[in-house]
């Protein structure tokens, strides 16, 4: 097919998915009209740009280490790799441009690089090279225009459990696919004949549904008043929206069980969740750091409401900002935060990247920047894949960048029943590790609501 017929065909899909349904109904969604290509969704887009203008990067490279005691068949697990992918078709998708328009190519055959890794099998030495290894292999960054966004090693050694990279770009990425993919992957190791039918939209046949403008005048009003005057940052000059320096470092914490526990509490008593509690102790903790009342602060949330999308693999994420004044108790300051985190999902269908074009330029001609700092809050256990041991365990391995392109300092919390983790990632050229280690202290030593100082958290 040539240039012009693909620029045609890719034309007509985006008119074609923008139509409304009979009724006047566009949240009806349906397939695409071209199955082998597709416009960017808004959060694809930002990954792709980010990649074309940083080639190199591997920001956007998500390392998930999985650890299976009890060993494994690997021509069976790439069998189920394989079998995943042909299920869904983002895994399949590279991304390309048309006199400069990019566009997803489904490709029917591409499939993700596996390969298995035989570390030495004595004391030591195995663990040394598997870390070694996923270090290297997470910071090898992906060619999105020719190559899958998926890429897996498995290390094996006599003796030792099965350890396993899954390595995926975040083009493809939020907290639901890892459900998706985790519960796939199993049933298709354990049974492929078992499986129930690939689901029938897949994430391209949402990009119209995300990229939605209807809401964008009413966004926009809302965000330019809640973010005027632009707020302060910590750590960059106002209205320096730029990309970062990529290299990021991480500190890792422990929750205590008593700071879990407050949480909870102050959870109760407020009538809101452990997230609002935790967002609400993280600003009013910047404030007294940082010396300000006026303190914003990103929040990741989810467009996942269609039901349809439960079963698709992809990045239904967007950002929100919160802008919170810390000077009243810490009871107000929660009862704020969830005032304001109902009223920025209300207005939460545009995507951020979208907003931030379309806000109102500073004195300087810069897109305002509306915060420095990113929550990601993730309650309950996550099962990872267990390949058939139930013992199998994961982790997010470290990537050796910062974790948002244009936010220097990220907190992600995974609150499970056994060892919560915090993890800060942060830019250590604008970010001091002091800040960092004083921020994680804070938190910890004061809990949820106030508490002494006896509530430690042990580094990892």
């Amino acid at each position: 097919m040539n240039d012009r017929r693909r620029r045609l065909d890719l034309i007509a899909n985006r008119v074609a998915a923008r139509a409304p349904r009979p009724g006047g109904d566009r949240s009806a969604i349906g397939r695409r009209v071209n199955p082998h290509m597709s416009a960017l969704s808004p959060q694809q887009l930002a990954a792709w740009r980010h990649q074309c203008d940083h080639p190199d990067s591997t920001l956007n490279n998500l390392p998930l280490r999985l650890t299976v005691p009890g060993g494994l068949d690997t021509a069976k697990f790439f069998a189920a790799v394989a079998q995943l992918c042909a299920r869904h078709e983002i895994l399949r998708t590279t991304y390309d441009t048309i006199d400069g328009v990019p566009f997803c190519r489904v490709n029917d055959t591409l499939r993700p690089q596996c390969e298995i890794a035989r570390p030495p099998t004595a004391s030591g030495e195995f663990e040394r090279a598997v870390e070694d290894g996923i270090r290297n292999r997470a910071t090898r960054a992906f060619d999105l225009a020719v190559e899958a966004p998926l890429r897996v090693t498995v290390f094996e050694a006599a003796g030792h459990p099965a350890e396993v990279l899954l390595l995926f770009h975040h083009i493809v990425w939020d907290s639901g696919t890892f459900g998706v993919i985790s519960e796939e992957l199993d049933q298709l190791y354990a049974d492929p004949a078992a499986i129930a039918p690939p689901p029938q939209l897949h994430y391209a046949d949402f990009t119209a549904y995300l990229a939605d403008d209807r809401h964008l005048q009413r966004d926009l009003a809302y965000w330019t008043a809640r973010l005027t005057p632009p707020p302060r940052l910590p750590f960059r000059p106002l209205g320096s929206r730029q990309d970062l320096p990529l290299a990021g470092c991480r500190h890792d914490r422990s929750m205590t069980d008593r700071c879990r526990h407050e949480l909870a509490v102050c959870a109760q008593r407020n009538a809101t969740s452990r997230f609002v509690v935790f967002t609400a102790k993280v600003a009013e903790v910047l404030g007294r750091i940082l010396d300000t009342r006026d303190v914003t602060v990103g929040v990741l949330t989810s467009r996942r409401e269609h039901p349809a999308t439960v079963h698709a693999i992809g990045d239904f994420s967007n950002l929100l900002t919160l802008r919170i004044d810390v000077s009243g108790e810490l009871d107000r300051t929660v009862g704020q935060v969830d005032s304001e985190f109902r009223n920025a999902l209300a207005h939460s269908r545009t995507h951020y990247e979208t907003l931030a074009e379309h806000l109102p330029r500073l004195g300087n001609g810069s897109a305002p920047t509306a915060f420095d700092i990113i929550v990601v809050f993730i309650e309950g256990d996550l099962p990872g894949p267990s390949l058939g041991c139930s013992a199998t365990t994961w982790e997010r391995a470290d990537n050796g960048g910062i974790q948002f392109p244009t936010v220097p300092l990220s907190i992600e919390v995974f609150l499970r029943k056994r060892d919560p983790q915090i993890q800060f990632t942060y830019s250590p050229s604008l970010v001091g590790p002091e800040v960092v280690s004083a921020i994680a202290d804070a938190l910890d030593t004061t809990a949820a609501c106030g508490t002494g100082p006896d509530a430690e958290g042990r580094e990892q």
